[in-house]
């Protein structure tokens, strides 16, 4: 029996996508201007932290909107 079809089947998952943007959590004034500029509603902001959720092309808009650099 050729298992090699069962095999590449299984191996061929749909991509992981990783978020390379990071918000440094002790300076996010958690002001909500990143959220308000990206065009993809890529962003969430909770309580107490932002986070980048699926939608996010990583366009760096929000990048260049914070007041305080906190993405990068």
């Amino acid at each position: 029996m050729d298992y090699r079809p069962k095999i590449l089947k299984r191996i061929q998952k749909k991509p992981i996508k990783v978020n390379y943007l990071k918000v440094m959590k002790e300076r996010c004034l958690l002001c909500t201007c990143c959220a308000s500029v990206c065009p993809n509603s890529g962003i969430d902001i909770t309580e107490n932290e932002v986070i980048f959720n699926e939608n996010c092309t990583e366009c760096k808009i929000c990048v260049k909107s914070c007041p305080v650099g906190a993405i990068e």
